[in-house]
């Protein structure tokens, strides 16, 4: 879900604050007009353990990077584990396997998220999660 391209950059902040990337890497799509097969952009989220906003805040305010630092609530999602290089088709089908399951036990679910656990130059011996928030 474009992690190549954007990996360089995050790399780099996360070295000018002195820190290295955590895993999942987790992405998100935005869709045009509410339409789950027309996707206008994901966004990439990638996790900044204990006090590391306070040193990456100021390395992307000198950057002017498009990069910004945004946080989750807690929250309780279903997962689909699965292995491989996930492709945006490998995404897709993978929620809709976790969704046809869910509905067919009367769960309720919403917003999905992509889970990653390795850097994009790894091809083989792969971890990968789909995420649906369980809804209250």
């Amino acid at each position: 879900m474009g992690m190549m391209s954007c990996f360089p950059t995050l790399n780099g902040i996360a070295k000018d604050a002195g820190m290295s990337l955590a895993v999942p890497i987790l992405s998100y799509p935005t869709f045009r007009n509410n339409n789950e097969k027309d996707v206008e952009k994901y966004t990439m989220l990638f996790h900044i353990p204990g006090n590391g906003v306070s040193k990456v805040r100021p390395v992307l305010a000198k950057k002017r990077s498009s990069v910004r630092v945004e946080t989750l609530p807690p929250m309780t999602v279903y997962t689909r584990s699965f292995s491989g290089y996930a492709t945006e088709g490998t995404w897709r089908n993978e929620q809709q396997k976790l969704a046809t399951d869910l509905r067919s036990e009367g769960k309720s679910f919403s917003r999905q998220f992509g889970a990653s656990y390795n850097p994009p130059w790894q091809l083989v011996n792969r971890h990968n999660e789909m995420w649906l928030l369980k809804n209250d």
